[in-house]
């Protein structure tokens, strides 16, 4: 991944920002309200959809690798 270490930057501070939830409380819900203040503050729209396909990405890898089985959460939040 060309530019992987500022992705991991991204999500890492995603996660710190949600309080670091376990994959399991990650929904929604919870990320519509993050997106929500995010915007809110002034984040640009293009970062916070960056977050969302980032975060889109690894509950598709966690489910194609076979350690999560549940539906992905934010699957169905639109951009």
């Amino acid at each position: 991944m060309k530019d992987g270490e500022n992705r991991l930057l991204m999500v890492r501070n995603m996660c710190s920002r949600l309080k670091n939830p376990r994959a399991a409380e990650i929904d929604a819900d919870l990320f519509l309200a993050y997106r929500n203040e995010r915007l809110n503050s002034g984040i640009s729209a293009n970062t916070v959809n960056h977050e969302h396909t980032y975060l889109n990405a690894i509950f598709n890898e966690l489910i194609r690798i076979g350690d999560w089985s549940e539906a992905n959460p934010v699957a169905k939040v639109k951009s």
